[in-house]
């Protein structure tokens, strides 16, 4: 997962974020949209196999999976990639892996009700809600955890992957605001097909934006 996640950045750092090169040369990863120093973790992470790095507990994000619904004559696979959130959400046939790479397994705990809720596969909405309340999660997490790679000289060298965090992680209150925005970023290509029989899709709309509708029923 920090692999994909990884080459995903590093290929936007090849990609014009205008098409017309009038407008400008600046690729979609340019210093102004991306702190790449917040990927260097995860980049110890994704080449842990070639360095044969030691790993502590501590240093790992969190990953859950859960079964998803098959979508009938739809595609069998799916990506949601929140790079703010070191979130990252890949659903393959029939499971989805929810990953977030720099919490140290905070946010399972800050959305634990949440996760242990879902009783039935996820539905691709539901999925993308289910992402946007990992990066949230992890967004609002008061004492983040900190991290580390040393190398030892030797022959070969020995690099160690560590992390560090509190005994507890502790949550900002929930920001609706936050959630809305990020929810409606992510169901862009389903917001014209929401439906519901008390609220017009403009309705829903600011009802979703405003942090106020969850595509959960009694949490399941």
């Amino acid at each position: 997962m920090a692999l994909i996640f990884l080459k995903v950045h590093l290929k936007d750092a090849t990609l014009k974020q205008q098409l017309n090169p009038n407008d400008g040369a600046e690729t979609i990863a340019n210093e102004n949209e991306y702190n790449w120093h917040l990927f260097h973790h995860l980049h110890c992470l994704a080449r842990s196999i070639y360095t044969n790095a030691e790993i502590s507990p501590m240093a790992y994000g969190s990953l859950v999976v859960m079964p998803a619904e098959e979508v009938e004559n739809g595609p069998a696979f799916d990506l949601i990639d929140l790079s703010f959130a070191q979130t990252l959400v890949l659903r393959m046939h029939d499971f989805v892996l929810f990953a977030v790479f720099d919490d140290s397994c905070a946010t399972i705990h800050g959305i634990e009700d949440w996760i242990n809720a879902v009783k039935a596969p996820l539905n691709p909405i539901q999925i993308r809600e289910l992402a946007v309340r990992f990066a949230c999660c992890n967004l609002q997490l008061k004492n983040p955890p900190t991290f580390r790679t040393r190398v030892i000289n030797g022959d070969p060298p020995i690099v160690i992957i560590e992390g560090e965090h509190d005994a507890s992680p502790e949550f900002e209150t929930f920001d609706k605001k936050l959630f809305g925005s990020m929810l409606i970023s992510v169901l862009d290509k389903f917001l014209p097909h929401i439906q519901s029989k008390e609220h017009t899709n403009d309705e829903m709309i600011k009802m979703l934006r405003e942090g106020e509708l969850s595509f959960f029923i009694d949490g399941a």
